[in-house]
């Protein structure tokens, strides 16, 4: 992460006085308005309308589909409604301030997963639930969903207990990090890798449309002295994007060319500054 990036609570104040559109429940998620300083205020808001409904859902004596399915599914959406927006943007924008606001509201986002996961309360109901008349009336989506959620519990520790448990937690929170700085160096490492090409030998069988971007890209790059690229003649910027590294797997004459690039692409995030 950019060691000059502004800090979390400076991108806080920036939304004080605003509505949070991750907490507009009807309609479409409005994307354009909402900014990484809604993230933490977001989640906390929907993590304090939820958890007393848990801890009701938590005292179910006698549980049932309606009464107990339902409702934890109908506070995970309303969970997820906050947070998967979120992923999305920081997976399609991921910029530095989006990064800054993901970093702190994740842990937080992994804790009450596993606060659900682990409830001692809610893995007894759904064993009670498998164990009592109802079941044999259950569709198999519905036992599926069961055992899965039994099988979820197990995964995530619900077995274990002090030291232990808190060493799984904190695992668990590790690894959750470490994935997105993976993926992080996985996208850095190939927005800077770049390939100038200037043969125009090198570059035939290239559809038209990838070589008129190549050489905007590279025409965006170019030193004041060199002269203009043209898509016929190049000199052509290549990179790891889909659309560009695929269009040159497939249709570049050149073996070198394609070989070059492909060895960049198995190899990204394993050198320098994104090494992973």
């Amino acid at each position: 992460m950019d060691a000059d990036a502004p800090s979390y609570y400076e991108y806080s104040l920036i939304c004080e006085e605003r509505e949070n559109p991750l907490l507009k429940e009807a309609g479409l998620i409005l994307f354009d308005q909402i900014q990484p300083c809604h993230f933490m205020p977001a989640f906390e808001a929907v993590i304090e309308e939820v958890e007393p409904k848990l801890q009701e859902l938590e005292k179910t004596l006698t549980p049932s589909w309606e009464t107990l399915v339902d409702p934890l599914e109908q506070i995970e959406e309303k969970i997820f409604r906050v947070i998967g927006p979120m992923m999305h943007l920081l997976l399609v924008t991921d910029s530095t301030e989006i990064r800054v606001a993901w970093s702190h509201v994740e842990p937080l986002i992994t804790q009450f997963q596993l606060r659900i996961k682990q409830s001692q309360a809610l893995y007894d109901a759904f064993e009670t639930l498998k164990e009592s008349a109802d079941w044999e009336n259950f569709s198999s989506a519905q036992k599926r969903i069961v055992d899965q959620r039994l099988l979820d519990a197990k995964l995530k520790g619900i077995e274990l207990e002090g030291e232990e448990l808190e060493t799984f937690n904190a695992l668990i929170c590790r690894l959750s990090e470490l994935q997105t700085t993976y993926v992080s160096n996985m996208r850095d490492a190939a927005k800077n890798y770049s390939l100038i090409v200037k043969d125009p030998q090198k570059i035939e069988g290239v559809p038209y449309a990838i070589l008129k971007l190549t050489s905007e890209s590279y025409n965006i790059v170019r030193e004041e002295e060199d002269p203009l690229s043209t898509p016929t003649q190049g000199p052509w910027k290549l990179s790891l994007a889909r659309p560009i590294y695929s269009a040159i797997i497939r249709h570049c004459h050149n073996r070198q060319l394609r070989e070059t690039l492909y060895r960049a692409q198995i190899q990204k995030a394993s050198l320098g500054a994104f090494d992973n």
